[in-house]
């Protein structure tokens, strides 16, 4: 019948640290990048020139990265943290021009589900919870197809994932009538079931100058959030010195994002907005 290696599919990292949640970053783990590019060449070239009638030279690569724990408990410059990191970056044209339209990651930290509602709590196998596999093949599946049609699997695409049995195939319609479009929910980070929504997390304190906001991890969907203020809701002003802040996101891929207007922003009223841009 004969064959073709359409391309390749990588999950992986445990044994690089990748569970660790604090602590330096192993040797394995800062080394990870440099080894992930190195294998992504070494198979393709092997493959390529063993089979060269069977298999394209830039067959897709897919990387999902590791999600124990949903990402939660991870400290800037662990191992998990470092190899979640360089998972990520393979698929960064600007780092990596040679892999654009070839290689995609998959970031799997919103699929963990915890020990209370698995059929285990070994934690380096996802413990043992069909939804977490599930759901990762399920997306690395979309993201190689993506690739192999030359085309990008949209974040919305994985944002609606996580609602399995939910009609949001139209990200401009509104599931629950609410007002807020489903795009617009997976922007702020709401649940597009919910009826009443509000991404203000905390509303803007006049001692402090600050406020929060949801919003789904700015590292997935690519948006740019605006800060804008007004005295009078008429006149908007963007105050684009405003210091951000975003939390670690959460098993979904949403951050809450504290805001310090700048010290220019003045008013006996003022009112705030979040302004999102794609």
């Amino acid at each position: 019948q004969g064959f073709e290696i359409a391309g390749f599919v990588w999950w992986q990292g445990h044994k690089d640290g990748g569970e660790q949640g604090s602590g330096s970053a192993s040797i394995s783990a800062t080394n990870y990048e440099t080894n992930l590019v190195n294998l992504i060449d070494s198979l393709r070239n092997y493959y390529a020139n063993r089979y060269p009638q069977n298999m394209s030279a830039d067959a897709p690569f897919v990387v999902a990265t590791c999600g124990f724990g949903g990402g939660l408990t991870w400290s800037t410059g662990s191992s998990a943290d470092t190899i979640w990191k360089a998972q990520m970056a393979v698929s960064d044209p600007t780092l990596y021009p040679a892999y654009e339209g070839n290689v995609a990651s998959v970031d799997t930290r919103a699929y963990w589900r915890d020990a209370s509602v698995s059929p285990g709590s070994a934690g380096f196998h996802y413990n043992l919870n069909a939804e977490t596999y599930l759901l990762t093949g399920d997306a690395t599946g979309r993201a190689m197809v993506g690739l192999l049609q030359n085309t990008s699997v949209s974040d919305y695409d994985n944002w609606a994932s996580l609602y399995p049995g939910v009609d949001l195939s139209d990200p401009n319609a509104d599931l629950t009538g609410n007002g807020w479009s489903n795009n617009a929910s997976r922007l702020f980070g709401l649940d597009p079931t919910a009826g009443d929504m509000n991404p203000y997390a905390s509303l803007l304190e006049p001692s402090t100058r600050t406020f929060s906001y949801t919003r789904r991890s700015s590292a997935l969907t690519g948006a740019t959030y605006q800060i804008w203020t007004s005295t009078d809701l008429v006149d908007w002003i963007q105050d684009d010195t405003a210091a951000q802040v975003a939390g670690t996101p959460n098993e979904l891929g949403v951050e809450t994002v504290t805001v310090s207007l700048s010290d220019g922003v003045e008013g006996g009223r003022l009112f705030v907005r979040v302004r999102v841009i794609e």
